[in-house]
C-alpha cells in the first residue's frame, strides 16, 4: 500500500500530518515520528505494505520534521494522571501507559513523569482535588451557559 504524507488543514496548532492512500483516504492525525512509524509498521507487519513502501513512507515522515514523541506539559501530565486515577484500575493504567509508549503516543520519559504524578496524587490528593474542583467549575459554567 503506497501512502503519502500530506498536511492537515484542521485547526489544531500542534504540528502533525496525515497519511493518504492511493484512493484518497486519509488517516487520523499523526503527531510524532514514533506514532507514524508504529502505524506504518503495523501495516507492513500485516502484509499491507512492502519493505520499499515502508521505507518510502518512513522517509516522508522523517522529512515532515515531526517531533520524535508528542510533548506533554506538566499540566497535561497532571490531567492525564487525574483521569487515569479516576477512571482506571492500577493494572489497566500501567498496561495503558506501556501500550502508549510502544505505539509512540508518549515518550518513555513522559511515561515516567506520568507514573510519578500518579504516585504523587495517590500519596497526597491535594492536586487531584484541585483538578476535580476545576473540572466541576467548568462543567457548572458550561451548564449555566446552556441554560441561557
Amino acid at each position: 500500500m503506497k501512502l503519502t504524507v500530506v498536511s492537515c488543514d484542521c485547526r489544531n496548532p500542534a504540528p502533525h500530518v496525515k497519511l493518504q492512500d492511493e484512493r484518497g483516504y486519509k488517516s487520523d492525525g499523526i503527531f510524532s515520528l514514533a506514532s507514524g512509524r508504529h502505524f506504518i509498521g503495523k501495516l507492513k507487519d500485516g502484509g499491507h505494505m512492502t519493505d520499499a513502501e515502508y521505507a518510502a513512507t518512513d522517509a516522508e515522515l522523517v522529512a515532515a520534521n515531526l517531533p520524535e514523541f508528542p510533548s506533554f506539559t506538566d499540566e497535561r501530565i497532571d490531567r492525564v494522571a487525574f483521569d487515569l486515577i479516576a477512571n482506571c484500575d492500577e493494572a489497566d493504567t500501567d498496561r495503558g501507559i506501556t501500550q502508549a509508549v510502544s505505539e509512540g503516543d508518549i515518550s518513555p520519559a513522559d511515561a515516567e513523569r506520568l507514573r510519578a504524578a500518579i504516585r504523587e496524587m495517590k500519596r497526597d490528593p491535594t492536586k487531584a482535588v484541585a483538578l476535580l474542583a476545576e473540572q466541576l467549575r467548568a462543567e457548572m459554567s458550561q451548564a449555566a451557559s446552556a441554560r441561557r
